[in-house]
Order: structure tokens, then C-alpha cells, then sequence
């Protein structure tokens, strides 16, 4: 695996971090191709996914914070389905300020998001994404997903585009 620049520091999300984990998250909505939702969210609605996981240790949120102690990206653990039987099985995603995209601050958030799954007996890892999302499927391959799916038009924008899905997954066993 190639050396990547790793911020300062990652770290478990604080609830003083959800507007700016709002700001970047409405970056990648607004960018368009990231994320299926197409209106921007408000801080209500990101306190409410933030608190969904601030009560769930198996399935964090973390923030990768530079040396000026500023929150430049997050990534997640989710449940996959909320079925005992796949309760092994978790998403993972992750969203950085566009400032600082390829800078190698997603390797270092998939790296801890992996590292962190496998400490929680998670042994299987799935992203979902649209298929365009060349700059996130690279990372994905480089941490060993493959592509297990696809969801054909899946998802479209304002201006009737349809996008593929793609599901990539990972054993961590």
C-alpha cells in the first residue's frame, strides 16, 4: 500500500462538529455525482443522523482534523441492514472539503475506518456509489474492495441524468 499524507489527527466525531460535517456533506451534494441526495441538508437533519451513531460504538462517525485543529473530512461506519443475520456487515463512507481532496486524506480515513471495523468484529465491508465516482473507486480498489454489484440508473439529479450504482465490498478476515 503506497505512504499516504495523514492529517494530525483522526478522532471519534464530537457533537460540536455537526455543522461543519453539514457544510461538507451539502460540498459533496452540491458538487453533484457524490451522494443521492440533491438538496443541501440543515443542521437539524445531520444532528439527527449524528446522534444515530453517537449511541452506536460498532458504527462510528470520525473526523480527520489538520494541524490547525479544522475538521477537513469525516467517515462513517453504518449498518448495512438491521437484520441479526448481517449484523457482521457494515457501509462505510466518507466526505472531505474539496479543498482537500487528493491529498491522500481518504487513505487515512478508509485505513482507520477498516482498522477500527475489524477491532469490532465487522468482517465484511460494502460502499455503495455512483459508478462516475472515479476518484472514490480508485481509493476503494487500493484498500482491496472489488466490485460485487451494480444497480443500473439507479439514482438521478435535477436535470434528468441517471447514474449507476456500484456496490464494492471487502472480507476483512
Amino acid at each position: 500500500m503506497k505512504n499516504f499524507q495523514k492529517p494530525i489527527s483522526i478522532r471519534i466525531a464530537k457533537r460540536n462538529d455537526i455543522p461543519r460535517l453539514t457544510e461538507i456533506y451539502n460540498q459533496a451534494i452540491m458538487v453533484g455525482g457524490i451522494t443521492a441526495d440533491l438538496d443541501p441538508v440543515s443542521i437539524d437533519q445531520r444532528t439527527n443522523w449524528f446522534n444515530e451513531h453517537s449511541d452506536d460504538l460498532r458504527h462510528p462517525i470520525m473526523v480527520a482534523v489538520d494541524n490547525n485543529n479544522e475538521v477537513i473530512g469525516y467517515g462513517y461506519l453504518s449498518y448495512y441492514r438491521p437484520r441479526r443475520g448481517v449484523n457482521e456487515v457494515a457501509e462505510v463512507s466518507y466526505y472531505f472539503d474539496i479543498d482537500y481532496l487528493g491529498r491522500g486524506y481518504g487513505s487515512a480515513m478508509l485505513s482507520e475506518l477498516i482498522s477500527y471495523a475489524k477491532s469490532h468484529k465487522i468482517r465484511v465491508l460494502l460502499a455503495i456509489l455512483h459508478k462516475n465516482n472515479v476518484r472514490s473507486i480508485a481509493l476503494l480498489k487500493k484498500f482491496g474492495f472489488e466490485i460485487w454489484g451494480e444497480l443500473p440508473r439507479m439514482t438521478h439529479d435535477d436535470h434528468d441524468n441517471y447514474y449507476d450504482q456500484a456496490i464494492f465490498g471487502t472480507n476483512l478476515e
